[in-house]
């Protein structure tokens, strides 16, 4: 794991510049939308009005930069130069199957999801007064909402990589669950370890550089505009959209070692996608 993330941070310093321009593209105008909304527009203790906000763009616009980054990463892989252009010509190629893979997981994801917030609903509402048939039906039922949690996060492992297979292999969503499926296992607890210790690095970066903002509200004096505000909140958001660059080309690098090195393990050169389903040595 520690070489991943070695190799990662070497790929990252060597190409954030091309990074950056593919995220801000982008991320630096949805984030100045968001903060215009959520310092102008919405109420002062909403949100998750902007909270929303900010998923379904990561779930729409957010797409495109990310296949770019993708295939970026598949043609360093193969040796190739990547220039902006290329870079954003493949990410309009690709971005339409991460929004519908990401569709289909979060359908699945959220209705697992609902399933269990119902059963645990219905064993904590269930009042305290019940007789022994209630009372196994209770646990019973507690029991199976703790199992379908578990699968719900089971899942979501499984899938960690969906975005890179169906973006490095151009594959429909069926497919790119199955490839992800396949390559998730034996590194569950690297994919943990990784996310457990990524995100919230990137989030705390985050929290530092936004301590002026915190500092200006406590001390209750006014030393920046409205709009100056708004205007650093969306810095330091693209900020982080950029360093999350970095657990993407983890995955990547993942992705990589499970279904192609070790498909062949002598391969000099890297695989290219045949036909959009499978890989074969060049």
């Amino acid at each position: 794991m520690t070489n991943k993330i070695a190799e990662a941070f070497r790929i990252f310093s060597q190409h954030w510049g091309l990074f950056a321009c593919l995220v801000l593209t982008l991320w630096l105008p949805a984030n100045l939308v968001i903060n215009i909304l959520d310092y102008q527009v919405f109420a002062e203790d909403d949100y998750i009005s902007a909270l929303r906000l900010g998923i379904l763009l990561d779930g729409t616009i957010g797409a495109l930069p990310l296949a770019a980054i993708l295939m970026s990463l598949l043609r360093f892989e193969r040796g190739e130069s990547v220039t902006y252009t290329t870079a954003m010509y493949d990410g309009f190629s690709r971005f339409i199957r991460v929004i519908v893979v990401n569709i289909c997981v979060g359908i699945m994801i959220v209705g697992l999801g609902f399933i269990s917030f119902l059963i645990f609903i219905s064993f904590f509402d269930s009042g305290e007064s019940h007789n022994s048939t209630q009372s196994y039906l209770l646990l019973l039922s507690f029991g199976v909402g703790t199992i379908l949690a578990v699968g719900l996060i089971y899942l979501l492992l499984r899938f960690a990589l969906v975005n890179v297979a169906v973006v490095t292999e151009n594959l429909g969503p069926i497919m790119g669950m199955k490839k992800s499926y396949a390559a998730t296992k034996g590194i569950l607890f690297s994919l943990v370890l990784i996310s457990v210790v990524s995100y919230p690095l990137i989030f705390l970066v985050g929290f530092v550089l936004y301590l002026p903002l915190f500092l200006v509200e406590f001390i209750e004096t006014i030393l920046l505009p409205s709009w100056s505000e708004i205007l650093y909140s969306s810095l330091v958001d693209s900020t982080t959209d950029v360093l999350m660059v970095l657990p993407t080309i983890i995955f990547f690098l993942y992705y990589r070692d499970q279904m192609w090195l070790k498909q062949s393990p002598n391969l000099e050169e890297p695989m290219e996608p045949n036909s959009g389903e499978e890989w074969e040595i060049t």
